[in-house]
């Protein structure tokens, strides 16, 4: 054997003793509809425990409810459906994921637009109080647990490339199914108080999956 046979038989060698065995991983789609079926189904756990708002057998006399509702359900969908389509180690990402990326935001900036533009000050000075502002935070943090601890089982079997947008995406999917468990138990419907108890959240968690997900998401 030559030394250059030697040469390549040891580069080979190193190579495959540098490989790691990978875990196979479902497909995106069904993956997306798993989290969204055992996702939903654990906020909605947590809301009947909290208790239903008294009026909600009227909700679907509640346009308005009814439409923050289905923002939030679509929005939620969208994200989640994006997490998972950029979980598969692509570089380029396609259009259809970009589709949903960019109407799930422009939902739910929609109704941060509309909540801050409709909002009453007074109304809003009379509602907001700090234990009430605390109360309504933690319980879109306590449905969001359950979402969360999922997410991050089903995606420890991922090798997600843009570690920073499916940070956001996987943030706002999250949140987004939380506050619409939220508003199915809370019965104060200002847009102010909406704003910062149930639309603020998103925004904020989802810039901070965004800055942050680039280290949530760099696993080996």
């Amino acid at each position: 054997m030559t030394n250059k046979d030697k040469k390549e038989k040891l580069d080979i060698d190193t190579l495959v003793d540098d490989l790691c065995p990978v875990k196979p991983v479902m497909g995106s789609s069904l993956s997306a509809l798993i989290f969204v079926f055992l996702g939903y189904g654990l906020v909605f756990t947590g809301v009947f425990l909290v208790g239903f708002r008294h009026d909600i057998s009227m909700v679907i006399e509640m346009p308005n409810l009814m439409v923050q509702i289905i923002a939030l359900f679509v929005a939620g969908l969208m994200a989640v459906f994006a997490t998972f389509r950029l979980s598969c180690p692509r570089e380029k990402i396609d259009f259809t994921t970009k589709m949903m990326i960019f109407f799930s935001v422009v939902l739910i900036t929609t109704v941060i637009v509309y909540c801050a533009g409709a909002g009453d000050a007074q109304v809003a000075k009379d509602l907001i109080t700090k234990d009430l502002v605390y109360t309504r935070l933690t319980n879109v943090f306590l449905l969001s647990l359950a979402p969360l601890g999922l997410m991050f089982v089903m995606m420890r079997r991922a090798r997600p490339v843009h570690t920073s947008l499916i940070g956001m995406t996987s943030a706002l999917a999250i949140t987004a199914m939380s506050v619409m468990g939220c508003k199915l138990t809370c019965i104060i419907d200002a847009p102010y108080a909406n704003l910062l108890w149930h639309y603020g959240p998103i925004a904020v968690l989802a810039a901070i999956g965004f800055l942050f997900g680039k280290y949530l998401y760099q696993w080996k």
